[in-house]
């Protein structure tokens, strides 16, 4: 607890913001920009090994993963540049390269996805917090709602966003059959 500790929670609240508006653009617009992954495509299928034509998605732009693990990289910035910039070099290092090369994404689609996440948290940057979310980040008013959303963001960050997106496309079956 010192006098920057407000001034954090808010900055890590904008965070979450930044990458939950940046995963909706992306489910937005994937229905009209998207390729298959190049281990699926078949114009690039003989480029890997046959047991590498099923790594990927039907739809592998832009990279959620490079999104996810970048943009929180990034969105250290204010707090620590040269641990921001580690993190940044570890996603794409550890995450986005290996993705590439086994076929799971383009290099647009981690360009892409970069940009992306760069774009959100500059804008959400510019967003002033209003005053009831400000009290609610509050750490002296506990409240059971927020560490649950904290740790369901931790559990959902470290799964990769899979089980909010397993959610969303059961939601989309039941709605929409």
């Amino acid at each position: 607890e010192d006098e920057k500790t407000s001034w954090r929670r808010q900055q890590l609240f904008q965070l979450i913001v930044a990458i939950g508006i940046a995963v909706l653009l992306t489910l937005v617009i994937r229905p009209w920009i998207g390729w298959a992954a190049p281990a699926r495509d078949p114009n690039f299928r003989n480029l890997y090994p046959q047991y590498f034509w099923r790594n990927g998605t039907l739809n592998s732009f832009p990279s959620h993963a490079t999104l996810v693990y970048f943009a929180v990289a990034a969105g250290l910035w204010t707090f620590n540049r040269r641990l921001s910039l580690g993190l940044a070099l570890l996603a794409l290092g550890i995450v986005s390269l290996p993705r590439i090369y086994l076929g799971g994404h383009y290099p647009i689609d981690v360009a892409a996805s970069i940009l992306l996440a760069i774009v959100a948290l500059t804008l959400i940057r510019q967003w002033r917090l209003p005053s009831a979310i400000a009290e609610w980040l509050d750490p002296r008013v506990g409240t059971a709602i927020r560490e649950l959303l904290l740790i369901l963001w931790i559990f959902e960050l470290g799964e990769g966003f899979q089980g909010a997106i397993s959610l969303l496309i059961n939601v989309n079956r039941l709605l929409f059959r």
